[in-house]
């Protein structure tokens, strides 16, 4: 059995190829650099679908090994550092917006100004997330379950947005107190989107490879904030 190759370098994957054996050691040898975060599940679907495709692996026993992991994790703590610090910024110069928005919350409706939910976080671990208020109801007393079907950062229930909820929502500026979740080292600027712990529970189950975005600290804004 020679050592064969899954190439589609140009095509596919720019940062680097796997050495390997048959399909299901690929897919192995490719889970440590899509935890890593240096290749997405899209990138890994469509490897996996060019190699079915052409009927099996690319024989080149003779091309020079690559690294199969650009990703440096001993770097994490200086991008946390770096979002620690611009979050303090961000708080000291947005203060004034932080405190008209809050009055004009308060103001709007009765409740709390900050809605307050459990999500769940970098390893698993779950942390109190900070939002500006925008529905009728203090949220957190609502009791909600995932609707059958509904994709992750999904709306259930019955809208119950403000006036001022609406427009917060809209221009995601209801989203400014979690630079506080920053600063406490729960959540980055850019990562995944922390979800509730029934979503997690759900979307584990149902979703291959849901788990790998608490490798990292959620953030927040990130692909699935922008998208969804």
């Amino acid at each position: 059995m020679g050592t064969t190759l899954a190439a589609l370098r140009a095509k596919r994957a720019p940062f680097g190829t796997w050495w390997t054996r048959d399909l299901g050691d690929l897919r192995d040898r490719m889970r440590p650099a899509r935890r890593a975060g240096s290749i997405d599940s899209e990138t890994v679907a469509g490897i996996l679908s060019d190699v079915e495709e052409r009927g099996g692996l690319i024989d080149a026993p003779a091309a020079p090994r690559p690294s199969e992991r650009r990703f440096a994790p001993r770097l994490l703590p200086l991008k946390y550092a770096f979002d620690r610090d611009l979050a303090a910024l961000m708080i000291v110069v947005l203060s004034p917006l932080l405190l008209l928005l809050a009055v004009i919350v308060k103001v709007s409706s009765p409740g709390p100004v900050l809605f307050r939910q459990q999500r769940i976080g970098q390893d698993g671990r779950g942390f109190v997330m900070f939002k500006f208020r925008s529905m009728k109801l203090p949220t957190a007393m609502v009791r909600f379950e995932p609707a059958p079907g509904l994709a992750p950062g999904g709306v259930e229930g019955v809208d119950r947005r403000t006036t001022v909820g609406r427009v917060i929502r809209l221009l995601s500026i209801d989203e400014l107190p979690q630079l506080f979740n920053v600063l406490r080292g729960e959540m980055s600027l850019v990562g995944p989107r922390p979800e509730r712990p029934q979503y997690v529970e759900r979307f584990s189950r149902d979703l291959p490879g849901y788990v790998d975005r608490h490798l990292a600290r959620p953030g927040i804004t990130g692909w699935a904030q922008v998208n969804g």
